[in-house]
């Protein structure tokens, strides 16, 4: 059977291309050659990948020794706020006028002399001097 465009993908050349599946000198080197490169290349592509992998290694070491040292400043800030608590709430116990105090203070009240961030509501801006 003939096909109006010629042998399909190329399958009718493979054949001839091939010496009719003889190997000759020539296409025996070239094959040996490319196989070299092939394997070449595939050895740079592990060490690549090897020197990925230590590197990978390397970051997840580093990054686990930071969160280490994270975690351990946050237990130290926590004991120290704990301890701050402890003090605080013996404060209150010990001495009634702390307690007052710290009933009649609100923690949302700024405190005298500090600035608020916010800004002023909408009727109370201030007017500058013309």
């Amino acid at each position: 059977m003939k096909y109006p465009k010629g042998t399909p993908f190329g399958l009718g050349q493979l054949s001839a291309s091939r010496g009719k599946r003889k190997r000759n000198e020539a296409n025996e080197t070239s094959s040996m050659t490319g196989l070299a490169e092939i394997l070449q290349q595939l050895d740079a592509a592990n060490r690549r990948i090897a020197q990925q992998d230590d590197e990978y290694a390397r970051q997840f070491a580093q990054q686990a020794e930071d969160n280490a040292r994270r975690e351990a400043a946050h237990r130290d800030d926590q004991d120290k706020l704990s301890e701050m608590v402890k003090l605080l709430n013996y404060l209150k116990n010990s001495d009634p006028r702390i307690a007052a105090h710290m009933a009649d203070t609100s923690s949302t009240e700024p405190e005298p002399g500090a600035q608020s961030l916010a800004p002023p509501a909408a009727g109370n801006t201030p007017q500058l001097p013309p």
